[in-house]
């Protein structure tokens, strides 16, 4: 196992410090600790709050050690005049500095979109990863 990614587990707010100029904390995200489908290799799972946007409107994109994922907003075809509205639904990109990682799956279900992440073995570093 690599030192980082073991560093990484134990230490990951160091990691996921947001950068200087973020100033939201939306969509809100959990991560948490969980072993690879059908395997004994550690890895983790970061899952964002997305309810209601589509597939098509998510990306996630890993270039170099920075995972980056974010939304865009198509514009509504019909107008909608809200009496309230308490779902949040705007653009968005989160950026997270990972050491020496892989994307292994990404999924959306129930809105929330889940990046199962492990160690990387020595491979390209430009990726655009498809949401399932």
């Amino acid at each position: 196992m690599n030192k980082n990614f073991d560093k990484w587990l134990i230490n990951w707010e160091e990691f996921f410090t947001p950068p200087l100029n973020v100033t939201s904390n939306y969509p809100p995200y959990n991560i948490y600790n969980t072993f690879e489908p059908n395997s004994t290799q550690k890895c983790f799972v970061l899952e964002l709050a997305v309810a209601g946007f589509k597939r098509e409107e998510l990306s996630v994109d890993l270039v170099g050690d920075v995972l980056k994922i974010s939304g865009h907003v198509n514009p509504s075809e019909e107008a909608v005049t809200f009496i309230h509205q308490g779902l949040s639904r705007r653009a968005f990109t989160r950026e997270f500095k990972l050491p020496d990682i892989k994307v292994s799956k990404v999924t959306l279900e129930n809105g929330i979109l889940s990046v199962l992440v492990s160690q990387k073995q020595k491979e390209s570093t430009n990726l655009e990863i498809e949401v399932l």
